[in-house]
C-alpha cells in the first residue's frame, strides 16, 4: 500500500531536505513519528500513519515468518507470554525460542497500541496538542526501535544476512539515571530516553510492595521502638504461600515472577524491551482495582481474605513467618482495617 502523495499537503522544513521528507511519508514510519508535527497537516495524518502502521507490520512479521514459520499460528495467553519475555536466566539451548516469545511480545503490544491510537483518532480526530495522543505516538515509535534493534540480531542468530540493523545502549550508569530525574523533576517524559523505562520498573516494584502491604494492612514493624527495614520481596513470598489471600484474575507465581524482574532490572541498570513494560502493565491492573462485596467497598481493594483469617490468624501467620525469616522485631503495628476485602 503507497500513499499518493500528490494529495497531501505536505510541509518542507528548511533544515530538512525535500527527498528525505518525503521518504519519512512514504517508508520511514521511526522518523516520521519523530517528525509528524513538522512535515505533514493534522488533516493528513491518519492516512499516512494508517499506511505506515499497515506497512511497518507486514515486513516485520514476514521477517519473523522466515526466522519462525509457525509465529502467529498459535494463540499464547498473557500470562504465559509474560513468564517467558521476563525470564532473565535463560539457558543457551533455549534462546531461539525464548526470543519467539518477544517477537509475539512485540506484536501484541503493536496491535494494542495501534487500536488505542486509531481509537483516539475516531472518537476526537487527530489533534497534535492532544498529551495523550503524543505520548501513545512516542511510546509506540519507542516500540519500533526495539523491535529495530532486536529482529536484525535475531536474525544473524539464525545465519541470516540481516537487512538492516540498529545499535542502542542497553545499560546505565549512575549520571544518566540523575540526569533523567532533573527532567522528570522539571515535567520532561521522553520515551526515547533509555531511563524512562527502568524508572518505571522501580516503580512497578514499589507498587506492588506498598499494594501488598497494605492490602495486609500493615502499618510497620517495630524493634526497639524504631521501624524495621524489610525488604519488599519477604511480603510477596509471604503472601505467594498464603492461600487465605486471593488476588484477582491474575496468578501469584507470575506477580512473584514479575517483581523478582523488577528487582533484577533495577539492580543491574539493565534496559530492557518496551513490550515486557507494556504486557506486565496490562496484566497488573486487575490488582489496583476497586472492588466490592455484600458488605464493603475499596477504592483499592481487589485482593481479598476471610474475615476470620485476619481477624484471627494474620498476625501469627506474619509473625511466624518474619522470625523464619530471621527478621527480629517487637511487634507489627496494623492499620484500623487492611485495604482488602473481607469475605464472610
Amino acid at each position: 500500500m503507497a500513499v499518493d502523495l500528490r494529495k497531501l499537503n505536505i510541509k518542507y522544513p528548511s533544515n530538512m531536505n525535500r527527498i528525505y521528507v518525503r521518504s519519512m511519508i512514504e517508508s520511514n514510519f521511526i522518523q516520521f513519528l519523530e517528525h509528524y508535527r513538522e512535515i505533514i497537516s493534522e488533516e493528513d495524518f491518519q492516512v499516512v500513519f494508517y499506511n505506515h502502521l499497515e506497512n511497518f507490520r507486514k515486513e516485520k512479521v514476514e521477517r519473523i515468518k522466515k526466522l519462525y514459520p509457525k509465529f502467529l499460528n498459535k494463540k499464547y495467553s498473557n500470562e504465559h507470554v509474560i513468564s517467558e519475555i521476563i525470564n532473565f536466566d535463560v539457558d543457551e539451548k533455549d534462546i531461539k525460542n525464548n526470543i519467539k516469545y518477544h517477537f509475539y511480545a512485540f506484536v501484541v503490544t503493536y496491535d494494542s497500541l495501534s487500536d488505542a491510537i486509531k481509537k483516539l483518532i475516531d472518537n476526537k480526530k487527530v489533534d497534535f496538542n492532544n498529551a495523550i495522543f503524543r505520548s501513545k505516538l512516542q511510546l509506540l515509535k519507542r516500540v519500533l526501535l526495539d523491535i529495530e534493534e532486536l529482529l536484525p540480531v535475531v536474525e544473524k542468530l539464525f545465519g541470516n544476512t540481516p537487512k538492516s540493523s540498529l545499535h542502542m545502549n542497553r545499560s546505565l550508569d549512575g549520571y544518566e539515571i540523575f540526569w533523567f530525574t532533573n527532567l522528570y523533576a522539571n515535567g520532561i517524559l521522553d520515551f526515547s530516553n533509555q531511563t524512562y523505562f527502568f524508572t518505571y520498573a522501580f516503580l512497578l516494584r514499589q507498587s506492588i510492595e506498598i499494594r501488598l502491604k497494605r492490602a495486609l494492612g500493615i502499618y510497620a514493624i517495630i524493634k526497639n521502638r524504631k521501624q524495621v527495614k524489610i525488604t519488599s520481596d519477604r511480603f510477596v513470598d509471604f503472601v505467594y504461600m498464603n492461600n487465605s489471600i486471593k488476588f484477582p484474575d491474575l496468578k501469584k507465581s507470575i506477580l512473584k515472577k514479575i517483581f523478582y524482574w523488577a528487582n533484577y532490572h533495577i539492580h543491574n541498570g539493565a534496559i530492557l524491551y518496551s513490550w515486557q513494560f507494556y504486557l506486565i502493565n496490562e496484566y497488573l491492573k486487575p490488582l489496583f482495582q476497586s472492588a466490592q462485596n455484600e458488605s464493603q467497598w475499596h477504592i483499592s481493594g481487589s485482593i481479598s481474605m476471610p474475615k476470620k483469617y485476619y481477624e484471627t490468624n494474620l498476625r501469627k501467620d506474619l509473625e511466624d513467618y518474619l522470625r523464619k525469616s530471621n527478621i527480629e522485631f517487637d511487634e507489627i503495628v496494623f492499620c484500623d482495617k487492611p485495604e482488602a476485602l473481607l469475605e464472610k
